[in-house]
């Protein structure tokens, strides 16, 4: 019987044809993506939270739905988006970052396509990932196409001047440096004392006992946070010299089905599948001292400046038709199984002008998650450690009307990127 050859024996007959595997191992350890790893900007199966179960509808609609750009099956579609039990991320082999800087990562594109469909640009891939570079040769042909951002100047795709004023957050602009075209409107909330949370015995014991807030005035988005200013903050970072999709959508890891970003025709989406990490780091860039809203901030605004009334238009029940965007009947996201662009239901705006403070997306909020202590509190920020962190205001997917009180409460571990978790940021005036 002839013996098995050993690595050692492979090595020493033929070096050259080990050296390619090894290599190829030797990448994929170093990126942290395989061909099926899930994307950097997260996986559905990643929420754990504590809330009350009676808020969700049982079952999976989540089969159906605008596809990520680099083709995500739905696979790992949002079955598993609001498990109620405490606990860690359940997500097989999701890469989850805890710093306080959005995940930038990129796909070393082992055994992806680089091509960003640019004409204008030379596409390969290397050890960090998809590399575009402008092309020598001309693009000044009918056939080619530069990004919606760029011209072409001598043969090659360049992006134009930036100007403040003309309504395009640019790479190079910020909101400190040009906040007409890249800060989002924010609506403003006087200073006040309200009874956060309910009476005892009126919805989930999470929202007991009652007890008085006092808040100082500070101001609150008026939407969620979009795709398109999501996507200018994540350009900045990267460095990208064009804002085009295409560019942006090349250094995202493997989209999966129901990931807003990069999705063509999604701009005005809310954006989702961000972690707490990621959002707190957007808010501080996005607005000067800006931040996450804290859960009593939250609270407040969503009630029209802490009015006594359960929605941010009243006490009348959401419906699809008029006021927000959740699961009415069997079908989540009002019938689409997705979110739906901001604002699309402005009958349920709040009194200052906020809107989807109810469904679309539950937003992350600045507060460790824990109990109400009932003795007044002014600005109050929550607990002072826990291992998740506080959502509130319902979402598209399986959450029903108890789950659009405004004082209901709901919680998810900080690493968590969920299809249907967003935000909008605060700031203190």
């Amino acid at each position: 019987m002839r013996a098995r050859s050993s690595a050692a024996d492979l090595w020493r007959r033929s070096p050259h044809a080990v050296m390619p595997a090894v290599a190829a191992v030797l990448l994929l350890l170093v990126s942290g993506c395989t061909p099926d790893a899930p994307t950097t900007m997260g996986s559905p199966a990643d929420a754990v939270a504590t809330a009350d179960e009676s808020i969700f509808a049982s079952g999976s609609d989540a089969d159906a739905g605008p596809v990520g750009v680099d083709g995500g099956t739905g696979d790992a579609d949002a079955t598993d988006a609001v498990d109620s039990s405490a606990g860690s991320d359940s997500d097989a082999g999701a890469t989850d970052t805890q710093d306080s800087a959005p995940d930038v990562k990129v796909d070393p594109c082992s055994q992806k396509s680089c091509d960003d469909g640019n004409a204008c640009t030379t596409d390969t891939c290397g050890t960090t990932g998809c590399v575009h570079v402008n092309s020598t040769a001309s693009c000044d042909t009918a056939a080619a196409v530069c990004p919606t951002s760029g011209v072409c100047v001598g043969g090659a795709c360049v992006a134009p001047a930036e100007v403040c004023g003309d309504g395009v957050c640019g790479c190079s602009e910020t909101p400190a440096s040009c906040a007409s075209d890249c800060e989002a409107a924010m609506a403003t909330l006087p200073a006040g004392t309200f009874a956060m949370g309910s009476a005892n015995g009126v919805g989930s014991s999470l929202e007991w006992p009652q007890h008085l807030v006092t808040l100082g005035a500070f101001q609150l988005d008026k939407t969620e946070v979009t795709v398109a200013h999501y996507g200018a903050f994540y350009n900045h970072l990267n460095a990208v010299q064009q804002c085009a999709a295409a560019n942006a959508t090349a250094f995202v890891c493997g989209q999966p089905d129901k990931c807003n970003f990069g999705v063509a025709g999604w701009e005005q989406q809310p954006i989702n599948c961000v972690d707490w990490f990621q959002a707190d780091a957007y808010c501080k860039w996005a607005h000067v001292g800006g931040r996450l809203p804290t859960e009593a901030e939250w609270e407040y605004a969503a009630r029209s400046g802490g009015k006594e009334q359960e929605y941010p238009w009243g006490n009348e029940l959401p419906t699809c038709a008029t006021y927000a965007i959740f699961m009415e009947t069997t079908m989540s996201g009002c019938g689409a199984n997705s979110t739906w662009p901001v604002c699309s239901k402005p009958a349920g705006n709040s009194s200052q002008g906020a809107c989807d403070l109810t469904g679309n997306v539950w937003e992350w909020c600045s507060d460790w998650f824990g109990g109400y202590d009932a003795v007044p509190q002014t600005d109050p920020s929550g607990a002072a450690w826990g291992t998740q962190r506080s959502l509130r205001g319902g979402s598209w997917f399986q959450v029903t009307v108890p789950g659009l009180r405004v004082r209901h409460r709901f919680s998810g571990a900080p690493s968590s990127r969920n299809v249907d978790f967003g935000f909008r940021c605060a700031r203190t005036l």
